[in-house]
C-alpha cells in the first residue's frame, strides 16, 4: 500500500494552525516542506517519485529540506496492510473525493484533465522573504522524461494544465505555483484524490483512510448503501436526502449514446483494479493495467461513435495503441471478451469457498448496518454455488464489502503520529444502523 498526502492553508499569507505542523503521517518521506508540505507514504520505488523545480539549481524551503532540479526516493511506511475497499468506494463522513465517482459524500469527478485546486492564487509564498514557488511532484508510473516534466511545469505556470495528463502511464501530479496547489489524478480514476477541510485549510491524499483518521470520521452508511444499490449511478452517490428507489429510477442526463455507460464502466474497472492491487500486490512488485494508461484512455475517448460499435473494434484499437508505444508481442486471444471465462472462474471459487462465505454471513456487519438480511445472503450464496443464475457481481460486492468492514474495524492504530495527532482512528464508534 502506498499513498501521498499533504495539505494547503486556506489563503496566502496565513499559516495553518499549530496542529498542522505537529501531525505527521506514519512512515512518511517528505517530498517538500512548509508552508504546504507533501509526503509519500508506503512502498514507493525510486523511479515512481520525482520532484521537479522550476529553478534548476534547487531551492531551500522552511524546515531545511533542499531539492535539486529533480529528485526521487522511496521509503517504507505503515498504512493499513492490503485491505480491499469493497466495491472500490470509500465511505466516510465529512470528506470529498476527486476522481471518477469514487469516494466520500459529495463526490465530484474530474473532467478530461481538471484537478483539485487548493489555497490562494499564484503568489510569492509567505511574504517577500521567500522566493516564488514553482514545482511539480509526479508519483506513479509516468514515462515522461525529467526534461518533459520541466517543460510541463513551465507551461503550467502559464495556465496550461491539460497536457499534464497527456504523458503515458498512470500517475498523480501535484503542482504548486506560489500558494496554489493543484492535484491531477489519472484519467481512468485508478488513482483518485480525496480531500477534506482541516486545521483552517485543506488536507488531501490518494487514499481515503488517512483523511478519515485525520478527521476521526465515522462510516457514512447512507453512501455505502447507495454504492451497493446503484454502483453505476453517480446521481445516487452525489445526491445520497433522495431515497434509493427514486435515485435508481431517475433518468440519465442527455449525452452522446454510450458515453454515460462507458464512463461508468471505466470507473468500475478502475475501482476493481485498486481493490485487486491492494489485495494481491507484494512489496517491490507492481501490477500493471495497460487499459487504464492515460494515452489509452485518451485514444478511446477520441474514437468516433461509428467505430465504437463495430465488432472487434476494441481489440484492434488497443493493439494499435500498444504497438505505438512499442508493445507488439501479445498472446493469442488477447483483448477478447472474457465474460464467460470470468463467470466460470467465479463459480469455481464460490463452490470451493462457500462454507467460509456462509460463516462470514452468520453475523455480518452489513446486517448490523441494516443493509442486508443475513439469511437471504446465505441462501443466495448456496444457490449460486449450486449453479443457479444469480447476479454474481452483486454477490462479489457484498462479500468484498463485508470483508472490508471487518478489516476496517479490526485494525489498530492510526495513519498519523505527533503530539497533536487525532485521539482516535476513523470509525472508532463501529457501524451504525442506516436510518432513512
Amino acid at each position: 500500500m502506498r499513498w501521498l498526502v499533504g495539505w494547503s492553508s486556506a489563503a496566502a499569507g496565513s499559516l495553518p494552525g499549530t496542529a498542522a505542523r505537529s501531525v505527521l503521517p506514519v512512515g512518511a518521506q517528505l517530498l517538500w516542506g512548509d508552508p504546504d508540505p507533501l509526503w509519500a507514504v508506503g512502498d514507493w520505488r525510486p523511479d515512481e517519485v520525482r520532484v521537479i523545480h522550476a529553478d534548476p539549481s534547487g531551492a531551500t524551503f522552511p524546515g531545511g529540506s533542499t531539492y535539486s532540479g529533480s529528485g526521487s526516493g522511496a521509503r517504507s511506511g505503515a498504512a493499513y496492510g492490503s485491505n480491499g475497499y469493497g466495491s472500490g468506494s470509500n465511505d466516510y463522513n465529512g470528506s470529498s473525493s476527486r476522481g471518477t465517482g469514487n469516494g466520500y459524500r459529495g463526490a465530484n469527478g474530474y473532467g478530461d484533465s481538471n484537478g483539485s485546486t487548493y489555497g490562494g492564487g499564484h503568489g510569492s509564498g509567505y511574504g517577500s522573504s521567500h522566493p516564488a514557488i514553482a514545482r511539480i511532484a509526479i508519483l506513479g508510473r509516468c514515462h515522461a522524461s525529467d526534461a518533459q516534466l520541466r517543460v510541463g511545469l513551465f507551461a503550467a505556470r502559464g495556465g496550461a494544465l491539460r497536457h499534464l495528463t497527456a504523458w503515458p502511464g498512470s500517475y498523480t501530479a501535484v503542482l504548486q505555483l506560489g500558494r496554489r496547489i493543484t492535484i491531477l489524478g489519472d484519467l481512468a480514476g485508478a488513482r483518485p484524490v480525496f480531500h477534506t477541510r482541516w486545521a483552517g485549510g485543506t488536507a488531501f491524499a490518494t487514499a481515503a483512510l488517512p483523511l478519515a483518521d485525520l478527521t476521526e470520521a465515522g462510516l457514512d452508511v447512507t453512501h455505502l448503501a447507495a454504492t451497493l444499490a446503484c454502483p453505476d449511478s453517480p446521481e445516487a452517490l452525489g445526491d445520497v436526502s433522495v431515497r434509493l428507489q427514486e435515485a435508481a429510477a431517475r433518468p440519465a442526463p442527455a449525452e452522446r449514446p454510450g458515453d454515460l455507460r462507458a464512463r461508468a464502466a471505466l470507473a468500475r474497472h478502475a475501482a476493481d483494479h485498486r481493490v485487486f492491487e491492494q489485495a494481491v500486490e507484494v512489496r517491490s512488485q507492481r501490477l500493471h493495467a495497460p487499459f487504464l494508461d492515460n494515452q489509452v484512455v485518451r485514444a478511446c475517448r477520441a474514437l468516433p461513435e461509428a467505430l465504437r460499435v463495430q465488432p472487434g473494434a476494441r481489440v484492434s484499437v488497443l493493439r494499435a495503441v500498444l504497438a505505438g508505444s512499442g508493445i507488439r508481442e501479445l498472446p493469442p486471444g488477447w483483448g477478447a471478451n472474457s465474460h464467460v471465462s470470468t463467470a466460470a472462474a467465479f463459480r469455481t471459487g464460490l463452490r470451493s469457498s462457500v462454507d467460509d462465505l456462509i460463516e462470514l454471513f452468520d453475523t455480518p456487519l452489513l446486517a448490523d448496518a441494516g443493509l442486508v438480511e443475513a439469511r437471504v445472503v446465505r441462501q443466495a450464496l448456496r444457490a449460486a454455488a449450486d449453479g443457479e443464475a444469480l447476479p454474481l457481481d452483486g454477490l462479489g460486492e457484498l462479500v468484498a464489502t463485508e470483508v472490508w468492514l471487518r478489516r476496517l474495524l479490526a485494525r489498530r492504530g492510526s495513519c498519523w503520529t505527533g503530539t497533536d495527532a487525532p485521539e482516535q482512528r476513523a470509525v472508532a464508534g463501529g457501524v451504525r444502523r442506516l436510518t432513512m
